[in-house]
């Protein structure tokens, strides 16, 4: 593409010093990947400033620059650079334009809140690839046909996100489910992307090392609405919201038709429901009549989130049946309330939950269908926090644990620069302390060792949660990833158990 039309886009009013015939080969803020001919962005993230590798890109020939700081362009480099008031905003617009706006030609579904968005993208991918060739794109994966790209972020960069987007739909896609996170929407990566529908499944406390206040956290989310009203070109467009959450009205836009989900009220609400340990049945009533649905997915949340993934299918033009039999199909999410070995007579389950809402509702949904079994029957939950995060909320945590647990082990999750320890006591501040001389809570930094406490302390009928890490296949200890795979390791020590 040549730079003239690339940065005209931009700013049309500006055309002084670029060269009419030269070329952009591509777009990069990494020194690492940058080739010649590419377009440089020099962005300050939160552990480099792209502003550093200015002289490199200008020695591997860039086509052109774009810096928020024009001082830190060195004398001698006599191209083209344009100074960017905002370069984030700005990024979003040049990868829109040199990928020839992707997103505009497919179905863009676009999922945001603290939980529920990875299980919530993975039912509408199924739901969707019933209808047409379905992409995914999130915490676990990038995900098209027999082809994944492993995630980077759960919403990459906007070059990234531009590029694959681009890919996918010259190989054939038709649409996108897509988790937007509130990093995302609040450094502007998914601006330009043109949605057709827009999921709100809930706000609860976390990522406030990032947002500062919960105010920031909220207004952050309800950018993909502002992004689907004022951005998107798409003729028929809307908005699906809980509307069980009090964060709801904040997403809500009366200029976008939108539908309410919940468990009594709204345009989806449930006549009746039955949860169980291996499934889930529930009679959805919708717009457009009522249907009886059959899942794999436990827990009243992945009712929810299977409300929000129907609308999005009613959106795309689907029958209720078509939506019910390919939801049905979905055998699971990985990571989310995966159960480890049916024949075990021990229930060991695997959860992402990193947040204390999030962990609620998955010990609260355990400790129902347990007393219903036996009230004899402990829940005993593994569990950490992350390290470099939000360390306000591991208390919270802790407390939200301890009102569902019998037995609890508190260790080490993705610790990253922080000590262990160090995290661990922040845990322990919202414990009892009764509980501690008691045994009720036991320490044990080293992951691996925690779960092999909590499986050998169950007894037949226990239930088991291991928490936080899910999908995860590795644990990040300093700035180094190492292999660690909850499911994997909780398989082996109960083969031995």
């Amino acid at each position: 593409m040549k730079l003239k039309e690339l940065i005209q886009y931009v700013d049309p009013n500006l055309t002084q010093n670029i060269v009419d015939d030269v070329e952009v080969s591509g777009i990069c803020h990494d020194s690492r990947f940058f080739k010649e001919g590419d377009l440089f962005v020099a962005i300050r993230g939160s552990q480099f400033d792209g502003h550093e590798f200015i002289d490199a890109a200008i020695q591997k020939n860039a086509a052109a620059l774009v810096v928020e700081d024009e001082k830190r362009i060195p004398s001698f480099y006599k191209g083209f650079f344009l100074k960017a008031q905002n370069i984030r905003e700005v990024v979003d617009k040049l990868s829109s334009k040199f990928y020839d706006f992707p997103s505009s030609k497919m179905f863009m579904a676009g999922i945001t809140g603290t939980n529920g968005k990875t299980t919530t993208s993975q039912m509408i991918y199924k739901i969707l690839s019933h209808k047409m060739p379905t992409a995914v794109m999130g915490t676990i994966d990038y995900r098209f046909a027999s082809k994944s790209l492993p995630s980077s972020h759960t919403t990459p960069d906007a070059i990234e996100m531009q590029k694959i987007l681009a890919q996918w739909e010259s190989q054939g896609a038709k649409a996108v489910s897509m988790e937007v996170s509130s990093h995302a929407l609040a450094l502007h990566r998914v601006d330009s992307l043109q949605f057709d529908v827009a999921v709100f499944t809930n706000l609860t406390r976390d990522h406030l090392d990032f947002h500062i206040t919960m105010e920031e956290y909220e207004s952050a989310k309800a950018k993909l609405f502002q992004v689907i009203l004022k951005n998107s070109q798409k003729e028929k467009k809307r908005a699906i919201v809980n509307g069980d959450d009090s964060h709801c009205r904040s997403m809500i836009c009366k200029e976008i038709p939108t539908w309410i989900y919940g468990k009594t009220v709204g345009d989806f609400r449930l006549e009746n429901y039955k949860l169980g340990l291996d499934e889930s049945e529930f009679k959805l009533i919708t717009p457009v009549g009522s249907c009886d649905f059959r899942i794999k997915s436990i827990g009243l949340h992945n009712i929810y989130n299977s409300m929000a993934a129907v609308g999005v299918g009613l959106h795309a033009g689907m029958q209720l049946s078509e939506i019910a039999t390919s939801l049905n199909e979905l055998e699971f999410v990985p990571g989310r309330l995966q159960r480890v070995d049916f024949k075990n007579p021990v229930r060991v389950f695997v959860d992402y939950a990193h947040s204390d809402d999030a962990l609620k509702s998955v010990l609260g949904f355990l400790k129902n269908l347990k007393d219903q079994d036996s009230s004899k029957n402990k829940i005993i939950t593994v569990f950490g926090c992350g390290g470099d995060r939000d360390k306000g909320k591991r208390p919270l945590m802790m407390k939200a644990v301890e009102t569902y647990s019998d037995l609890i082990v508190v260790t080490s999750d993705n610790p990253r620069t922080e000590n262990p320890e160090a995290i661990i006591n922040n845990i322990l501040q919202g414990a009892t302390p009764l509980k501690i001389a008691d045994g009720q809570i036991i320490v044990e930094a080293d992951r691996r060792k925690a779960i092999e406490i909590a499986i050998q302390k169950a007894d037949s009928g226990d239930v088991v949660l291991i928490a936080g890490k899910g999908h995860e296949n590795y644990q990040i200890i300093g700035t180094q990833k190492f292999p660690f795979d909850d499911y994997l390791i909780a398989k082996e020590i109960l083969n031995k158990k």
